[in-house]
């Protein structure tokens, strides 16, 4: 079992997936694999126009878990011996060579850090867990003003140097890539998924998805945006996708009340608070699974009026849930709009 903890990001159900318990007795030609990892759950659906062998599922299953077990023993805070465990015992303005994999991730995250102004951030977790968010989940407690100074201190993507596959640390931050590696776990596993030739899948971690191909009916994938309720799942809308990937981040299972103020799970790297704004969630579409997990991130902590105007420059294709007198708004980018059911 894997055990990156999720934090910072709404798990979110999707109408597909319902249908991934088992194997649908309507195709013998559709296999399911299953499990934990990260501190969620995954799920792989493939389709085959010929039916396989227990020998060929089993070298399916093993690819799938090798992909994830590679990332989740380079990534997770919670193994002594991850890489990123080792960066952050590493002292500052001491290089550390990285693998490949750790080393791209780190670039990602850097690179959409700058893009987005800091609005998304690697290095947020002592704010997370300030706030009660954390892996203690501590919550019902507003820390002080000079609390939240202090753990702004701590904050800081732009400490974080990459040159070459190594990183150095120009001041005493702590890594925390919850926020794009699941997203990257898709990716990996689609990666082993089309290397050994499987030409129909659906890749779901902690509710983000890669699609390839087509599905059991030989039509486009369709996958359901979730209304963001505490209260039951059910779809806001549905999207068409044959050869992308779909992130979602929201607000609305994750908070805490005091004293009449709800605090939602998203903090907003920049202020040390968390975001007050309409936003309920927002789902973004790329080619990329780790890019979309990340953006998913940045723009909710933008909430639905800068994100969207960040959106439509950046031409980021992405879905906006917001509350308005007490109803369910939304708007989109144009580029969105071609997925849309």
């Amino acid at each position: 079992m894997s055990n990156i903890v999720i934090r910072n990001k709404l798990i979110i159900g999707f109408v597909c997936l319902l249908c991934l318990a088992s194997c649908s007795s309507e195709s013998p030609y559709e296999y399911l694999v299953h499990g934990e990892t990260m501190g969620t759950t995954y799920n792989v659906k493939m389709v085959f126009e010929y039916p396989r062998s227990s020998d060929e599922l089993n070298v399916y299953r093993t690819e799938v878990e090798k992909a994830l077990n590679r990332v989740d023993s380079l990534m997770s805070t919670y193994r002594a011996d991850s890489e990123v465990s080792i960066l952050n015992n590493t002292p500052e303005g001491q290089s550390l060579l990285l693998s490949t994999q750790t080393y791209e991730v780190l670039d990602a995250a850097y690179n959409i850090s700058r893009l987005t102004e800091g609005s998304f951030d690697i290095t947020v977790g002592p704010l997370v867990d300030l706030w009660g968010f954390g892996p203690r989940y501590e919550q019902d407690k507003v820390p002080s003003s000079q609390d939240v100074l202090a753990a702004k201190r701590k904050v800081s993507w732009q400490a974080i140097k990459l040159n070459d596959g190594q990183v150095r640390k120009k001041q005493n931050v702590s890594v925390d890539l919850s926020a794009i590696a699941k997203g990257y776990a898709v990716d990996q596993v689609a990666k082993s998924l089309k290397r050994i030739k499987v030409e129909n899948f659906l890749v779901e971690v902690g509710g983000e998805i890669t699609v390839y191909g087509l599905n059991k009916r030989k039509n486009s994938w369709v996958l359901g945006i979730e209304q963001p309720n505490i209260s039951g799942r059910t779809a806001y809308t549905t999207v068409s996708l044959n050869d992308n990937s779909l992130a979602t981040s929201g607000d609305y299972r994750n908070y805490f009340e005091k004293d009449g103020e709800r605090y939602s799970h998203t903090i907003d790297p920049k202020t040390g608070y968390p975001v007050k704004h309409r936003l309920a969630s927002v789902s973004v579409i790329s080619d990329s699974c780790m890019e979309s997990d990340a953006l998913a991130t940045a723009l909710m902590v933008m909430g639905e009026e800068r994100g969207y105007q960040f959106a439509l420059k950046e031409g980021i294709d992405a879905y906006f849930i917001y509350r308005e007198n007490e109803q369910f708004k939304t708007i989109y980018t144009p580029g969105f709009e071609p997925y849309l059911n």
